[in-house]
Formats: structure tokens, sequence, C-alpha cells
């Protein structure tokens, strides 16, 4: 097997864990278990820079480069689901960092008035 075939097969390789560990982070999601979606978040991190240093070259195999494709569109859509899971989450902990911050200023205010 040549260097570019190794480096093609190599690149499907990572494909396939970054769909993996995306599929298990959607489930993670659905279950809100948010942590194991972080986990899961850095493992696809080291995944993704795995994919840069190879240079992600375009596979010669047709077989391979539909495989990439559908690896690439499956992680898409698994990350849109995660958001839309994530959304209303991170909404609530927009919210309570809001009503904290505007707490926090009003303490402050408060203790600048007693002082007059």
């Amino acid at each position: 097997m040549s260097s570019d075939q190794q480096r093609e097969a190599r690149v499907i390789e990572c494909y396939e864990e970054l769909s993996q560990t995306s599929r298990e982070m959607l489930e993670a999601a659905r279950r809100a278990e948010w942590q194991a979606v972080m986990s899961g978040q850095k493992r696809c991190e080291k995944f993704i820079a795995e994919l840069k240093e190879l240079g992600d070259l375009r596979p010669t195999d047709p077989k391979r480069r539909e495989r990439k494709v559908e690896l690439i569109r499956t992680v898409l859509a698994d990350d849109a689901q995660i958001r839309a899971l994530a959304e209303p989450r991170l909404e609530r902990i927009s919210q309570m960092l809001a009503g904290s911050r505007s707490a926090h200023k009003a303490v402050r205010t408060y203790g600048a008035m007693q002082r007059y």
C-alpha cells in the first residue's frame, strides 16, 4: 500500500471515529448527560486535529470518497441535533447568569447607597 493510500485509509478511519463519537454525543445529549457530551467534544477535537495534520485529502477511490461524504453528512446531522437539544439548556444558563449579574449589580448599588 502506497503512502497516499495509507493516508486515505487513515482519513476514512478518522471520519469513522468522528462519526462514532458524534453518535455517542447525540445519545448522551438525548439523556441530558452534558459531561459526556463535553468529553466527546474533546475526542472530536483530536480527530479533527489529526485530519488537519493528514491534509484531509480527497480519496482517489470512489467508494472511499462516497464513504467520506456519507460520514461528514452524518456528523453534521448529529451536530445539528445535539445543538437543538443543548439550546434550551444554554438559554436557561444564560438567563441564570443574567439574573446573577443583575443581583450582583443590585447588591453593589445598594451597598454603595448605604455608605451615604
